[in-house]
């Protein structure tokens, strides 16, 4: 059994199935790039692969000479002493080929010409040994060809996750300040204008370009990376100066309208940015607006004001003691409830959605030390599972069907579809959870605690009490009016009041 690497243009890509699946009948392990899944880095995968190989096999056509990509696959080939049989699909001369594949012996091959499967055969038999070089040969760069496949994907992708965009983004860094740097940026430009890129990568592009942070709409400034975590957006001053109009005009206004949307959708606010790390409040200096040496805004105390009704509405505190929570910073609330196992929660609040899922996902790659891609095939978080990943809805409903984009988008029902995500992770007995409010105040929670089915319980209370308060979402309810949590499944049929305040 040979391993063969068969090198194609896609235009040929009947001949190409259809070749692959003979080779694998004689018993051969025939490599062909559709055997790669998304989010790999595909070219040095590719490269690795022809190092690997026994055999070379490219798939000789007009369509093979035109692409970069497969000159490139063979010239590798022969610098790293792969032996090289080329197949001839007819029109092409040995005249319009590299030496390394026009002075070797060529096999002629057809879907119709089914003798050339016999010659195929015996040639793959007689293939010499590799023979590897001395020193290694430097690798090639990504071939221009791939770029059009580039485009191709960031045009029509229908969904294009995390890991992806930061492989294109690799890619398209490789051609920065070659030959290819006016491609590589359109393609730059492009990928950034997607509306489900995520924070990461689109902060990493406007690095790249030299451009200022705008946000994946192109309307809002977002902030630039920096060594201590996310920095303070562009337009804080802007924003400050309303923030500030907005306590002048008495903060009392907050507390006596909590629960109430008053038409604004109850989305994230859009006022000062975040300078904070996402394990902890900020250390640094901010530009918000401040009440008192804590950096009090109108944001954190709107918050801190919720969570002090929280263990009154509650049909099963203690939850949240008030007098708990203090305000760390401009956006965070610190709470040390000591209740139910719960050591302390920290709620972090982000001006935008997007931003609230970029750190939402960060601060879960961060916790389990595994790619966000690899939790959401987890089981969700219940009674039963304590390590999953999850969205979640007013009716204590968990659901796998909403992706985090589609949640970043900001379309969904509260109460039926999702109103925000939730990630568990247990470690021992410490149990870890973080999860999102979508609605105001849009926040990001981590919560820590022993023993975990404790802090479990606790959570399922008062993540709705919290946006039954805040977000208007329990209006209906009687304070203190909760029934009893269930005893065995987050997935239960809502109650016909929908007063649990499980989810």
């Amino acid at each position: 059994m040979a391993r063969l690497f068969v090198s194609y243009a896609r235009r040929d890509m009947p001949v190409v199935v259809q070749l692959v699946n003979e080779l694998r009948e004689m018993g051969h392990e025939p490599f062909y790039d559709q055997d790669l899944t998304g989010g790999q880095r595909w070219w040095d995968v590719l490269l690795t692969r022809i190092e690997e190989s026994d055999g070379f096999l490219p798939v000789l056509s007009d369509a093979y000479i035109d692409s970069e990509a497969c000159r490139q696959e063979a010239q590798w080939a022969s610098d790293v002493g792969v032996p090289i049989l080329p197949l001839d699909l007819g029109g092409v001369g040995p005249e319009m080929c590299d030496p390394h594949v026009a002075q070797t012996n060529w096999i002629r091959y057809g879907l119709e010409d089914r003798t050339s499967i016999a010659r195929l055969a015996r040639a793959l038999g007689a293939l010499p040994p590799r023979t590897p070089p001395l020193p290694e040969p430097v690798r090639p760069p990504v071939p221009v060809t791939y770029l059009t496949a580039t485009r191709q994907e960031i045009h029509d992708a229908e969904v294009m996750p995390v890991d992806r965009q930061l492989a294109i983004i690799a890619t398209l860094r490789s051609k920065l300040g070659t030959d290819d740097d006016a491609s590589a940026r359109t393609l730059l430009t492009e990928l950034r204008r997607r509306p489900d890129v995520a924070y990461a990568s689109a902060v990493e592009i406007d690095h790249m370009l030299g451009a200022a942070p705008v946000s994946p709409s192109g309307t809002d400034p977002r902030p630039p990376k920096d060594g201590g975590g996310r920095s303070r957006r562009v337009m804080a001053t802007v924003a400050a100066a309303a923030a500030v109009l907005v306590i002048a005009a008495g903060t009392s206004w907050v507390v006596t309208h909590l629960g109430r949307d008053d038409g604004g959708g109850g989305s994230p606010a859009a006022g000062p940015g975040d300078g904070r790390s996402m394990s902890g409040p900020t250390s640094g200096p901010t530009s918000g607006p401040t009440s008192g040496p804590a950096g009090e805004s109108a944001r954190t105390a709107e918050l801190t004001a919720i969570l002090d009704q929280v263990d009154g509405h509650a049909k099963h505190p203690p939850l949240i003691p008030p007098g708990t929570c203090d305000v760390a910073g401009p956006d965070d609330v610190s709470c040390k409830p000591e209740v139910s196992g719960v050591t302390n929660v920290d709620f972090l609040l982000y001006d935008s959605i997007e931003d609230l899922y970029a750190a939402y996902m960060s601060k879960a790659e961060e916790v389990s030390g595994k790619p966000f891609d690899q939790l959401v095939n987890m089981p969700e978080c219940d009674p039963k599972h304590f390590s999953g990943e999850v969205s979640w809805n007013h009716q204590k409903q968990h659901s796998t069907r909403y992706p985090v984009e589609e949640l970043m988008h900001g379309n969904l029902n509260d109460a039926t579809e999702a109103a925000g995500r939730v990630f568990c992770w247990l470690d021992g007995t410490q149990l870890t959870m973080v999860w999102t409010q979508n609605k105001k105040p849009g926040f990001l929670a981590i919560a820590e605690g022993a023993p975990h089915d404790d802090v479990m319980a606790w959570w399922r209370q008062v993540h709705h009490e919290i946006a039954c308060l805040g977000a208007g979402m329990c209006d209906d309810m009687a304070g203190g009016d909760m029934a009893d949590p269930p005893s065995d499944s987050m997935t239960d049929e809502p109650s016909d009041a929908m007063t649990s305040g499980m989810g």
